[in-house]
């Protein structure tokens, strides 16, 4: 079953969505954690007009992405979440690539994949 899904997870992260027109390629750097509520920042790294991402559309990933309820404010990229589980450390950092201005009116997150903090935030 593992396999299956880590299968599925590489396949879907190399085919992009071709109703897709846009894509943001954003890092979350977790600054502190206590409990079920993570701070932390995100950033726009890259992709095809990633800065044009809607705020609304970089929350419901950072939703899907964090496992829970994010408030995300785009212009200072600090993150409040919510999550389902609890959270025992703060060096933790993420990645993932989000495309969006599809024609299904849907967005796609791929790519969700966890690291030590120092991995993507190093110099963040």
């Amino acid at each position: 079953m593992l396999v299956a899904y880590i299968l599925i997870l590489k396949f879907e992260c190399v085919h992009a969505d071709p109703s897709c027109s846009k894509n943001a390629e954003t890092v979350v750097c977790v600054n502190s954690v206590d409990g079920t509520n993570v701070r932390a920042k995100v950033y726009v790294v890259a992709g095809k007009d990633g800065n044009s991402i809607p705020e609304y559309t970089l929350k419901v990933a950072m939703d899907k992405f964090m496992g829970g309820t994010c408030t995300v404010d785009k212009n200072s990229g600090y993150m409040l979440c919510v999550t389902r589980d609890q959270w025992r450390f703060s060096n933790w950092s993420g990645y993932i690539d989000i495309e969006f201005a599809c024609t299904n009116k849907l967005y796609k997150a791929y790519g969700a994949d966890w690291k030590s903090r120092d991995y993507y935030c190093r110099n963040r």
